[in-house]
């Protein structure tokens, strides 16, 4: 299931979200008590829908936002060293100085409940990866970064799913997150 057809474009109409549900009871209330377009309004993220045959399958925000690289995690960045040397050469040690990276922040994304597990977001993902490539030439921008929600009390977790899709821990568990990055080149 590759989901090539997928229809992204920019939501300007919040009404599409009224008969949406995700399945995960505080997404869910986020988006029907009026705080998800609240955000939106105060231009905390950019959101977007996704469609397949004219139907709404899911949606997402992206904001710019910034990687914190803490010492502890630049230890499993520097796997990443070999694309690193191929992209910065003898800068690499600058670089691997610095402390916040500019990223691109998967604000929400939230696939429609009867359709989870059929590869829908891992397809979103490509697409929003594409999407930050594209950006990068145009401004700087290094990482995906998300908070990736877990709730270990209702027993639902999105981190496994944003591993499988190539992100990395960059924290500990904090409140119900844990931030998660995604080199973009």
């Amino acid at each position: 299931m590759g989901h090539n057809d997928l229809q992204i474009e920019r939501m300007d109409d919040f009404s599409i979200l009224n008969d949406f549900y995700c399945g995960v009871k505080e997404f869910d209330e986020f988006i029907h008590s009026g705080e998800f377009e609240e955000n939106v309004i105060l231009k905390l993220s950019v959101p977007y829908s996704v469609k397949e045959n004219g139907e709404l399958v899911a949606f997402f925000s992206l904001a710019c936002d910034s990687l914190l690289l803490e010492d502890d995690y630049k230890e499993d960045f520097s796997d990443e060293k070999a694309i690193l040397d191929d992209s910065f050469g003898e800068h690499v040690k600058k670089f691997m100085s610095k402390q916040y990276y500019p990223a691109l922040d998967i604000s929400y994304l939230c696939v429609k409940k009867d359709l989870r597990q059929k590869h829908y977001g891992k397809a979103i993902i490509e697409r929003i990866l594409d999407f930050a490539v594209d950006a990068s030439e145009k401004i700087g921008l290094l990482f995906l970064v998300v908070d990736a929600f877990h709730d270990s009390v209702n027993q639902y977790s999105t981190v496994n799913f944003y591993a499988k899709c190539g992100f990395v821990k960059c924290s500990e568990l904090k409140g119900n997150t844990i931030r998660m990055y995604k080199t973009i080149f």
